[in-house]
């Protein structure tokens, strides 16, 4: 049995969201035109790489914006299943600039760490570090609570952030201390791996769900034992299940009864199949109902 009508499911409103994404943008900007003036003061290559970072940044995270309002528009004829993807065509979008960055920033550190004859002014460092770690903390936490991977990207991107000023405040402790220039490129050669690292692993993420693997922590072997367990039915099979932005998941399966099942029955079987799907996260199920070796199509409860 096959659904129908699916522009009249209701998904999670992600109107939240925007409004987050669009503070965190806020900002991200305002904070990048304060480090690019900073690290041309202080000549540190840190924090001008983490300017250059940011403003390429700060237009991802307007994108993500775009593609978070675009996301929760209702379903049309030309897209069935709703705009909620276009969130994840965000995240590959973000963590692409991500990337590039890091890489451009691993390239001027390294060139940097061979010609080091100017020192940055530490104390300055320690004042930007400490204005950095306020500033992207409020943005993650804003963003921590979010359920959509988009939020998530941008939630890790400024925690990533944090960890950089802390960085960043070390080296110039230990600028301070010692008065060795080359501390300054080592550290964003370091912050620019760490956040390649971390952003590759989201990126593995955007294109698992773009290629439909099945949803993490799910196990169809042990949803298709649950619904087994659950309502009286021979067997179960051609289970799949898959997520259109990490939130929202749909699954199909076939729905196997004894040859003189009552239609009733299998109506209320049908509905204990969906309602402990729901239980688990499942919003949106399709059975197709077999009885015995042959299938029957009934209306969706």
């Amino acid at each position: 049995m096959h659904d129908h009508g699916f522009s009249h499911h209701r998904y999670k409103d992600g109107s939240g969201s925007e409004r987050v994404i669009l503070i965190a943008f806020t900002l991200n900007l305002a904070f990048a035109v304060i480090e690019l003036f900073g690290g041309l003061w202080l000549q540190s290559m840190a924090i001008l790489a983490d300017a250059v970072h940011d403003f390429g940044d700060s237009l991802s995270i307007g994108f993500a914006w775009y593609m978070q309002r675009l996301s929760n528009r209702d379903a049309t004829q030309t897209y069935s299943y709703g705009y909620k993807r276009f969130s994840i065509l965000s995240v590959i979008v973000i963590s692409s600039v991500l990337i590039s960055g890091s890489a451009v920033i691993v390239y001027e550190s390294i060139q940097r760490l061979f010609n080091t004859a100017e020192v940055p002014n530490p104390l300055g460092m320690i004042g930007f570090a400490v204005f950095g770690i306020v500033i992207n903390g409020i943005a993650g936490k804003l963003l921590a609570g979010g359920g959509s991977l988009n939020e998530k990207v941008l939630s890790w991107h400024f925690w990533e952030d944090v960890l950089g000023w802390v960085a960043v405040l070390v080296g110039g402790v230990a600028i301070y201390m010692t008065n060795q220039p080359w501390i300054d490129p080592l550290l964003s050669l370091a912050i620019a791996i760490f956040v390649a690292y971390r952003v590759l692993n989201h990126l593995k993420q955007a294109l698992a769900i773009i290629l439909q693997a099945t949803p993490e922590h799910f196990n169809v072997e042990q949803i298709e034992q649950s619904i087994m367990e659950s309502i009286d039915i021979d067997s179960i099979r051609h289970t799949h299940l898959w997520t259109l932005d990490g939130e929202n998941h749909i699954l199909t399966s076939h729905l196997v009864f004894k040859h003189s099942t009552p239609l009733d029955y299998l109506m209320t079987e049908k509905q204990k199949a969906h309602e402990l799907l729901k239980t688990i996260g499942i919003d949106h199920a399709t059975f197709e109902i077999e009885i015995g070796e042959s299938k029957i199509d009934l209306p969706e409860s």
